[in-house]
C-alpha cells in the first residue's frame, strides 16, 4: 500500500482558496484525479487516454460545481457540501467504465479512492465526503460533447 506522500508526490499542485475543511475535500479530490490519469495509461487508445479538467469557478452556471475530471470512464466531480461546509466528490462510472476493458480499472480507482480517503484519516460516512453513483450512466455522450466543444476558459483537455 502507498503512502501519502508518495500519492501526494505524483498530483499537481493543490490551490489553497477554500477554508480548511473545503481543502481536504479538495486535496482528496485532486489525489483522486491524480490516480485516475494513472489509470488511463493503461490503454493504447487515444481516445481512452484522454480526459477534461473543467474548473466550474470560472463559470456561474453551476453553483454546486467546483471542479471536475472528464473522461471515457469516469465523471469525478468535486462539489460544494450540503451545508457549505465541505467539499465532497462524487464520482459517477459510465457504462464504459463497467464493460469490457473498463471494469478493471473503474474497480481498481475505487479501491484507491477508499486508501487515500483512509491515508488522510477521512470516512466516506462519517465525513460525507465521497458519494459514488452505483448506476451506469451515459458519460461517452457528455464525453464526447466537452471535447467537441474544445477547450476554453474553463475547459482544458489533456491525453496522457
Amino acid at each position: 500500500m502507498e503512502t501519502i506522500s508518495k500519492i501526494q508526490r505524483r498530483q499537481k499542485p493543490v490551490t489553497t482558496t477554500h477554508s480548511k475543511n473545503k481543502n481536504s475535500g479538495e486535496t482528496v479530490y485532486h489525489l483522486i484525479v491524480n490516480e485516475a490519469i494513472v489509470l488511463l495509461k493503461n490503454f493504447n487508445s487515444i481516445e481512452k487516454r484522454t480526459y477534461c479538467l473543467i474548473d466550474h469557478t470560472k463559470s456561474e452556471q453551476n453553483t454546486n460545481l467546483m471542479q471536475e475530471f472528464i473522461c471515457y470512464f469516469w465523471n469525478i466531480s468535486l462539489q460544494i457540501g450540503p451545508h457549505k461546509e465541505t467539499g465532497s466528490i462524487q464520482i459517477d462510472i459510465g457504462k464504459e467504465g463497467l464493460v469490457a476493458c473498463g471494469g478493471t480499472e473503474s474497480a481498481c480507482l475505487l479501491f484507491r479512492t477508499l486508501q487515500i480517503l483512509h491515508l488522510c484519516g477521512l470516512s466516506p460516512e462519517r465525513n460525507n465526503i465521497l458519494f459514488i453513483n452505483n448506476r451506469p450512466l451515459q458519460l461517452l455522450y457528455y464525453y464526447n460533447s466537452i471535447i467537441a466543444r474544445g477547450e476554453t476558459e474553463s475547459v482544458s483537455i489533456e491525453s496522457v
